[in-house]
């Protein structure tokens, strides 16, 4: 596929200078240089990826440095994930196609693909997801009484995060025969921000697209910008770095107003901004500041009380603060008998709301607006003018780890398949999801494309504090905002020494 792209891309340079010689009546001089100059971006191009670890240019995939498969013919791989029983947005469709109909059909098709490639590979193994309600329990069940049911399994983070200070599963990296955890289907800032003490427990990367669709961008309704700021080009203000936390606050205050026939502001009126408590922690992560991270030798430490930390969440609590002139937060509506979010969705869904701060899992829900403006995507804001990176934060909590269970029967086969399915789902799942359906389906514009490639998911967020939950300190900021309180000092104050034990605790529990 990538050969046939430089040869088309190839013959429409050598094309377009005959049709430029025809309606401009020139020489072929300038683009012959046009032609030359191409060839050699597309030879550049083709050096680069060769140059990419785990890349074959000559095949145009990733291929896994596994050695030869040793198992019998027909075993199965067993995999552990979450069913939409109770988990009705982030439960699992990438490990077994077909198990239900509302999974996109290109996604189906690309696991189906990557799983029938893995089987002619290796002597007819059979990929099985075995979808329960609560993978951390079934999985708990397991581990005390093991039966050999599952060879791997998909926890959310935040509940491997647990289990892992437990010993419940293998450590991934014993497993450096099989599994190449600096290949890049694996996800590398993850695992550079979540390792301590060289453990890794779990791993996020290809495997799943969970880690894409718990990442965080923000939305805008265009046709409602352009009433309030005609001709404003919030694409450019973002390559320009001038789209800031500031500027999204003007221009949500600009269009916030009460026009629903009755006084005070509420869900019916017209919103600059659509979102909940939770989200307000966002806004700190976008910064690049932590509330956990490491030091130089590789274990966590407390990090939220640096002086530009403090001023960046001072400056966020103080304007979500001002909700009624620019934000609803969706916690707060009632009587809409909807759940939270999709109440909150709706508001700029159905037109009345400028902007929506989201994760990916809220963009397919978007579809059912039949009437829903056209809009695009924003990374989220800069938050100071000593911050020249857009980061993405990503909510890890609901991210999928990949796990080997302490029960599982042969840990080494399940290094070997987990290396190949990840690689392979880099393949077909990815392109699946991010090019198929999230940039051909869903994405509006060239200009979000754009937003996408070079500014949300280049550099997603991670943080220790956030996934960990270090005496629930992720909580703070919710809980401040529900206060309508920006005394940030005092309240981390009152967490730090509970942090510190908790932390103590994670490291102590790695050493062992």
């Amino acid at each position: 596929m990538k050969k046939l792209f430089v040869l088309l891309l190839c013959l429409t340079v050598c094309i377009m200078p005959i049709l430029v010689s025809c309606n401009q009546g020139t020489g072929d001089t300038s683009s012959a240089t046009e032609q030359n100059s191409t060839d050699d971006t597309s030879e550049q191009a083709e050096s680069k990826e060769a140059d990419i670890p785990g890349y074959n240019p000559e095949t145009g995939k990733y291929e896994a440095n596994l050695p030869e498969y040793k198992w019998e013919e027909d075993k199965e791989f067993k995999v552990l994930v979450y069913s939409n029983e109770v988990q009705t947005t982030y439960f699992d469709e990438d490990i077994a196609p077909d198990l239900y109909d509302t999974t996109d059909e290109a996604l189906n098709e690309a696991v189906r693909e990557r799983n029938n490639q893995l089987s002619e590979k290796y002597k007819n193994v059979k990929i099985k997801a075995i979808a329960v309600a609560n993978v951390e329990t079934e999985l708990s069940l397991e581990i005390q009484a093991p039966t050999g049911a599952y060879d791997a399994a998909l926890p959310f983070v935040q509940k491997a995060v647990t289990m892992a200070q437990n010993k419940s599963f293998y450590d991934l990296a014993e497993f450096d025969e099989y599994i190449d955890l600096s290949m890049p289907w694996w996800d590398q800032n993850f695992l550079d921000t979540m390792t301590v003490g060289d453990k890794v427990y779990f791993a996020i990367g290809d495997i799943s697209i969970m880690q894409k669709i718990v990442t965080t961008a923000i939305i805008y309704n265009k046709e409602l910008l352009e009433t309030i700021a005609p001709g404003t080009n919030l694409y450019q203000e973002v390559r320009d770095n001038e789209w800031t936390f500031d500027r999204m606050v003007e221009l949500a205050k600009l269009y916030t107003k009460d026009n629903d026939g009755e006084t005070g502001m509420s869900y019916k009126d017209c919103w600059g901004f659509s979102s909940s408590y939770g989200l307000a922690l966002n806004y700190y992560m976008a910064s690049g500041e932590h509330l956990v991270t490491k030091g130089a030798d590789g274990k966590p430490y407390i990090a939220f009380d640096s002086t530009r930390a403090v001023t960046i969440i001072q400056k966020v609590l103080n304007s979500f603060a001002e909700n009624d002139t620019w934000v609803i937060f969706c916690n707060e509506i009632s009587g809409t008998g909807k759940d939270i979010w999709t109440s909150g969705l709706d508001i700029f869904g159905e037109n009345r709301a400028l902007f929506y701060n989201c994760a990916f899992s809220a963009i397919k829900k978007l579809r059912k607006y039949t009437d829903l403006n056209e809009w695009g995507f924003l990374p989220m804001p800069l938050m100071d003018d000593t911050q020249d990176t857009y980061y993405s934060p990503n909510a890890a909590l609901y991210a999928y780890g990949i796990v080997i269970p302490v029960s599982a029967p042969d840990p080494e086969f399940s290094a070997f398949m987990i290396e190949a399915m990840c690689s392979e789902a880099k393949n077909y799942i990815t392109p699946a999801y991010y090019e198929t359906i999230l940039k051909g389906r869903d994405t509006k514009d060239e200009d979000s494309e754009e937003m996408l490639d070079k500014y949300i998911f280049a550099s997603i967020g991670y943080d220790l504090g956030v996934t960990y939950n270090f005496a629930s300190i992720s909580n703070v900021f919710t809980d401040l905002v529900v206060t309508r309180s920006a005394d940030v000092v005092s309240k981390y104050d009152s967490y730090r020494d509970s942090v510190q034990v908790a932390i103590d605790q994670l490291v102590a529990a790695y050493s062992d």
